[in-house]
């Protein structure tokens, strides 16, 4: 045997007691679809795909993953700040609900015609009570109130850059809707009431916002459609604005390590 292939057998010898002890290769992916009825920002297109490592559990439930992740953004108008694209590769420690790592964005700008580098610190949430509300309304309805479900989440973001810019952002929601009837094909119709909040601690008077939504949507996992009109409040600037909008939205995730079982 030759002394490459020596080398690359020897390597694979290595490597197959620590790829059986990888936790799992999870990987999901979200976007969005949207179109404002006033017309300000047009049609836009938003969303990633991500592909990541479940390295170990250490106490406390506790994952640790790395991940690479695609990104991109683009909009009819108003584009200058908003068409983007790039990769993204990180190191993230996660125990249900929450996210918290630090990863490094490559980002280009068409509309500004630049390449940037950020660094970022981050925590973030996902969690959502529409299981345990369902199970609530199946043990016995009465009155008139008997929707599917009462489904509800929040979600949230706390970003820091560490690069030369270094800024703080802050994001989340808290949605509560109701399930009212199940169509054929098992979509859910749902309308919904959620508040949401952005701060940003530098350059932030088109971004410091607060406001209520409220839409109502079908829902079939992994897609929802719907429309909402959002009322919100630029905190910096002392103005309220109004938008209405349709949207397709979709989320699904997988573990490569579970695919054949």
């Amino acid at each position: 045997m030759s002394a490459p292939r020596a080398a690359f057998a020897l390597a694979l010898a290595l490597a197959a007691p620590a790829a059986a002890a990888i936790e799992g290769y999870p990987g999901d992916t979200w976007g969005r679809v949207s179109h404002e009825l006033d017309e300000s920002t047009g049609t836009g297109i938003s969303f990633f795909v991500n592909q990541g490592i479940d390295w170990v559990e250490l106490p406390g439930d506790i994952v640790v993953n790395t991940f690479v992740e695609y990104r991109y953004s683009k909009r009819t108008k108003d584009r200058t700040y908003f068409d983007a694209q790039g990769e993204a590769a990180g190191i993230d420690f996660k125990r249900s609900p929450f996210h918290g790592g630090v990863e490094r964005f490559r980002e280009d700008q068409e509309g500004l015609g630049t390449t940037s580098y950020v660094t970022r610190a981050y925590l973030s949430w996902y969690t959502d009570w529409y299981k345990y509300m369902r199970k609530r309304l199946d043990e016995g309805q009465s009155g008139w109130f008997n929707p599917v479900s009462l489904s509800g989440s929040t979600w949230g973001r706390v970003r820091h850059e560490l690069d030369r810019t270094e800024y703080t952002t802050v994001q989340f929601n808290i949605n509560q809707g109701v399930d009212w009837f199940t169509l054929p094909g098992d979509i859910n119709f749902n309308t919904y009431f959620e508040p949401r909040f952005s701060y940003r601690s530098r350059d932030a008077d088109y971004y410091n916002s607060l406001g209520p939504s409220i839409g109502m949507e079908l829902q079939r996992s992994p897609f929802k459609l719907g429309t909402d009109f959002y009322r919100e409040y630029f905190t910096e600037r002392h103005v309220w604005e109004s938008t209405w909008r349709l949207y397709f939205n979709w989320y699904y995730n997988w573990d490569l390590k579970n695919l054949g079982k």
